[in-house]
């Protein structure tokens, strides 16, 4: 089990789950992964630099499939083009220098849902009712990420 302390130097990341976001990722253009919906202030990540790539990419395949299947909301329009493609990495130290938190929220329990990887973004509490705040740190956090495709799969695998 992962420490429920997150480092400055962890990166975290989004799942991206289709491959025109994966296309926009490449061109470093992820607003809209990190842009979250009126009234929230959490994203949701996973913390990559503890966990073990074979956890990280399973894990990315099980959020994408349940994208498919309408069970996690997508960032965007409903797509049936749905697959685990990479992530949107950005370190906990450039979330914290903007106001925001990072906090360890494993996810535990049943093994095929479980993830204790898991961590969240949480943002200022304005952003929940100011449209400009929502952006702003959509824009910043956006910025901020790199694209690491999916690792390619071992031979024999």
């Amino acid at each position: 089990m992962p420490a429920l302390r997150v480092a400055d130097d962890e990166g975290l990341g989004r799942i991206v789950a289709t491959k025109k976001d994966a296309q926009k990722a490449r061109k470093k253009k992820l607003f809209r992964l990190f842009l979250v919906k009126p009234g929230e202030r959490r994203l949701s990540v996973d913390r990559l630099s503890v966990a073990p790539l074979s956890d990280a990419v399973s894990n990315g395949e099980r959020i994408a499939r349940l994208k498919q299947m309408g069970i996690v909301r997508m960032t965007g329009k409903p797509s049936r083009n749905i697959g685990f493609h990479g992530w949107a990495v950005i370190s906990a130290r450039t979330v914290r220098s903007v106001e925001c938190e990072v906090e360890a929220t494993p996810i535990l329990g049943d093994p095929e849902e479980s993830n204790p990887y898991h961590a969240d973004i949480v943002l200022p509490v304005r952003v929940e009712t100011d449209d400009e705040e929502r952006k702003h740190y959509a824009q910043y956090l956006a910025e901020a990420a790199v694209w690491r495709g999916r690792p390619a799969s071992p031979p024999g695998a």
